[in-house]
């Protein structure tokens, strides 16, 4: 659900996930691609299609999504050296469509230590949605922080848009997270699961200001 039901995700027929790495998508929407399995969900990682046991996992956790899994060949070792325009001409290349109901993709300012990699892709897809090569009714961003007395990434509860697992939800997508990519209980991304999943949804007034806030805080 939305929360205070201000905005709401629409329930979209096409929509892809723009990711950097494999399992991004499990770790910050998996429970919104499982509770939306009539929509036609593509998910797309820019980096470790040459890794061939990484792809394999890639693949068998969008299988479980009932999406088409797209992978690009990016180095995760060199990915800081990605401009925009390398990753605009790789993601030009991989989709096999400009159209979705729904874009989803990193924020920013990124959502734990991809931080770099993270804030060049949501570059490269915003600008393209402003120049017309990818066009959607809602663009969100991933809405997630780490705050400096955790070392858990949390939802960030003034998003646009939070979505509510419930307990069936939330334990698929915690089992994609240690079957499928091998996670241990132990390891931050599996702690920092939670019931909640939380966006940005372009265009919002709240989304701007919080945007300004966090820029701030990393420049203090």
């Amino acid at each position: 659900m939305a929360k205070d039901d201000k905005y709401q995700l629409i329930y979209p027929k096409f929509g892809v996930v723009i990711v950097t790495h494999p399992s991004d998508e499990t770790l910050w929407a998996g429970g919104t691609l499982l509770m939306h399995p009539e929509t036609k969900w593509t998910i797309l990682s820019l980096c470790d299609g040459d890794n061939s046991e990484l792809k394999e996992k890639f693949t068998k956790a969008a299988e479980l999504y009932g999406a088409e899994p797209v992978i690009g060949d990016f180095n995760r070792e060199t990915e800081h050296a990605s401009s925009v325009f390398r990753i605009q001409k790789l993601l030009s290349k991989l989709l096999f469509s400009e159209r979705f109901d729904v874009i989803i993709t990193h924020s920013f300012w990124g959502e734990h230590s991809h931080t770099q990699a993270a804030s060049m892709t949501a570059k490269s897809v915003l600008g393209m949605t402003r120049t017309g090569q990818l066009k959607a009714r809602q663009i969100l961003q991933f809405a997630y922080e780490k705050k400096q007395e955790s070392s858990l990434i949390t939802p960030v509860q003034e998003a646009d848009i939070l979505i509510e697992l419930d307990e069936e939800f939330l334990e698929r997508k915690l089992q994609i997270m240690t079957g499928i990519y091998g996670y241990s209980q132990d390891t931050i991304e599996v702690k920092s699961v939670s019931n909640e999943e939380t966006f940005w949804l372009l265009g919002q007034k709240t989304y701007t200001t919080a945007k300004k806030k966090q820029q701030n805080e990393k420049s203090s």
